[in-house]
């Protein structure tokens, strides 16, 4: 069974994401126009993975607020639902330069000014993220298993 999560790795989770989600492309600021905007591919696709795992709990968190906040202090409220997001499923086009092939990972550029110059050999992948439940066994050794 999995494990609930309390209140206060909520709230945790929380003051994570207030701090802010960096991911390496498409900054707002001060960007260094100069500056190559290359990352491995994977770590760039761990990010977005990580930044919809993180909305889906900020929508959690915020759920679970109006549930302690407004329903149940109302006498009809608390027997309903509290409706939230569904984020099962969710479909990203990346389009992003080669740089370098290194073991197994691809440095990609996402430079805008280098996406703009080079439209004709862009790269492109499609990713489509579907969540699953996490499940938590226990074995008769008492060891337990995440699977």
């Amino acid at each position: 069974m999995p494990r609930k999560r309390d209140i206060k790795d909520v709230e945790k989770e929380i003051k994570d994401l207030k701090k802010g989600i960096h991911l390496p492309a498409g900054k707002i600021g001060d960007v260094d126009k100069n500056k190559e905007s290359v990352m491995s591919l994977k770590a760039f696709t761990t990010n977005i993975a990580l930044a919809a795992l993180k909305a889906k709990t900020a929508v959690d968190v915020e759920a679970a607020k109006v549930k302690k906040e407004i329903y149940e202090k109302d006498a009809i409220m608390k027997n309903l639902p509290v409706s939230t997001f569904d984020l099962s499923e969710m479909e990203v086009e990346l389009k992003f330069v080669v740089e370098e092939v290194k073991g197994d990972d691809v440095l990609i550029n996402t430079s805008l000014e280098k996406i703009a110059s080079l439209q004709n050999s862009l790269s492109t992948v499609k990713l489509k993220f579907t969540s699953k439940p996490i499940v938590e066994y226990a074995l008769a050794s008492g060891e337990k298993v995440i699977k």
